[in-house]
């Protein structure tokens, strides 16, 4: 059975008190869809929660992020480049107020996306060894008896920045279609467009990260950063601590717990990565 995420309109008064720290914590408007998916295993979800805020509220943590954010978003600028059609309304409406507005805006989702990779790395270093683990305890939890991977809404996870901007979540739009919007409003004025500027910008930015993640400087930039906060891991200032025994412990109750352990240790830290790269792509 896979995991079905408890969102914060659904959950209950236990639940969404957490999600109240974690927004806290992130200074968010509703908990990054991650939390979402470790919601329906209470016990570990509390557990978790209470080191991962830890670390958010400590002043070192927020000097590790200080300290990596910069050199990250060089990586990322310096080795994905934009397409010609999104250079070309940069060039033509970067200097409008909303625009300007919106930078600003994504200062604070690079940084939330950058916390958000160090949790989710860490976690997947401290649950390494599941796979070791999952040999002791059954067949059902080999990787084959997993169904997480095509359940998780990928790209909510990596393209949704609406915890900051409140911008609508952005459907994809196939490339005929949008090249025939790109045509309509390249000629509008610019007040005709002031209206839909960033769902533009954003699904411009979306149609060339599709692209990208298909070559190679892509991977070599996703591993780079990883690699990056892996050197920076020790420092935090409070161990995540979540070894594979005690997550089995805490949601082996739960028929669905080995998907729980394949989003830990496999698909959450591939898809903060992802997730903090497009923040770092649309971001001038």
């Amino acid at each position: 059975m896979p995991i079905s995420p408890i969102f914060e309109f659904q959950a209950d008064e236990k639940t969404k008190a957490i999600y109240q720290q974690i927004k806290q914590a992130f200074s968010v408007s509703k908990p990054p869809i991650f939390f979402c998916y470790l919601a329906p295993f209470y016990e570990y979800f509390s557990y978790i929660t209470d080191q991962i805020v830890n670390n958010l509220n400590n002043e070192k943590f927020i000097k590790i992020i200080n300290e990596t954010k910069g050199l990250i978003f060089k990586l990322i600028k310096d080795n994905l480049t934009k397409s010609d059609e999104t250079n070309e309304f940069l060039n033509r409406f970067k200097h409008s107020s909303q625009f300007f507005y919106f930078q600003r805006d994504l200062e604070k989702i690079f940084e939330t996306n950058l916390k958000l990779a160090f949790i989710f790395i860490a976690l997947r270093e401290a649950v390494k060894g599941w796979a070791v683990a999952a040999k002791k305890i059954g067949a059902k939890i080999e990787s084959s008896s997993f169904s997480s991977k095509s359940k998780i809404d990928e790209e909510e996870c990596i393209f949704d920045i609406n915890e900051v901007t409140g911008l609508k979540k952005q459907t994809k739009t196939k490339q005929k279609d949008f090249q025939s919007f790109s045509n309509t409003i390249i000629k509008a004025s610019f007040s005709a467009i002031e209206k839909d500027l960033l769902s533009y910008y954003l699904q411009l930015c979306r149609n060339d990260f599709y692209l990208l993640i298909k070559k190679e400087e892509y991977v070599f930039i996703r591993l780079e950063i990883e690699k990056i906060i892996i050197r920076f891991l020790n420092l935090l200032p409070e161990l995540i601590i979540s070894p594979v025994n005690l997550v089995i412990e805490m949601t082996k109750k739960y028929e669905n717990y080995p998907d729980l352990l394949y989003l830990l240790s496999e698909h959450f830290p591939t898809l903060v990565i992802q997730r903090l790269m497009f923040s770092g792509y649309i971001k001038e």
